[in-house]
């Protein structure tokens, strides 16, 4: 059996190169990656929550994670340890939603 992997390679999976989380992504990138990054996915979740502001206009973060959950849900293939310093980055949201939110440009 082939390796299978995130990324637009995969035929099963992703269709685009960029970002795994885009809220611009079709319907299908996010579910996958709610299924393939999940610590990422909860953080998502939680800035929706916090900050009261969806993933996507259409269709929350926090939904896609229940979608992944799904007994007929898609197959991610993989589940992608973060390789890099996440715990860094989970710190600094966590301070930021501590902060009212800056909607300046």
């Amino acid at each position: 059996m082939a390796a299978r992997y995130p990324g637009a390679k995969d035929r099963r999976g992703s269709r685009r190169c960029s970002c795994s989380d885009c809220a611009l992504a079709n319907h299908r990138d996010p579910l996958l990656t709610a299924g393939r990054r999940p610590r990422l996915a909860e953080l998502w979740a939680l800035v929706e929550r916090v900050r009261q502001v969806p993933f996507n206009p259409n269709i929350t973060m926090a939904e896609f994670i229940a979608l992944s959950r799904r007994r007929d849900a898609l197959d991610p293939g993989v589940e992608v340890e973060e390789t890099w310093d996440f715990e860094r980055m989970e710190r600094d949201v966590h301070a930021a939603l501590r902060r009212p939110p800056s909607w300046e440009l």
